[in-house]
């Protein structure tokens, strides 16, 4: 079983809070970014643009971000999304948290299964960012 912690993402300022997902002691979303070429850094960028406006409950294009549920799943499953790049995560009833990246066309369907199945685990352990 995974051990998760969360942490405040303070760079996306709202009225619902972000979090970042620790799974046994590494933040993916972390070493996402760090690994990122600068080429994708600007759409980086653009993602926690949304993330501040889904964050102050601002209207988002479903092109941008959407849910990942279908029919009688219910993870809480998002991603937000550029041209290239997905950023996949949940909602709690403490605030969205932001798990992992990926890109556009390269294992997208295996990434949406993982996000799902750390979702599910996440609610299964009944823990949230508030405790």
């Amino acid at each position: 079983m995974n051990k998760f912690a969360f942490h405040k993402m303070d760079a996306i300022k709202g009225t619902i809070p972000f979090f970042k997902l620790e799974i046994n002691g590494e933040v993916p979303i972390e070493q996402f970014e760090n690994d990122l070429p600068l080429v994708y850094k600007g759409q980086f960028n653009a993602i926690h643009l949304w993330m501040e406006r889904c964050a102050n409950k601002q209207l988002i294009p479903y092109a941008k971000f959407h849910p990942l549920d279908e029919g009688k799943e219910d993870t809480g499953a998002f991603e937000f999304k550029t041209k290239h790049l997905r950023i996949y995560g949940m909602s709690l009833p403490g605030g969205k948290i932001v798990i992992f990246g990926g890109f556009k066309g390269t294992g997208q369907d295996q990434d949406i299964k993982r996000v799902k199945q750390i979702a599910t685990e996440i609610k299964q352990q009944k823990i949230s960012p508030n405790g």
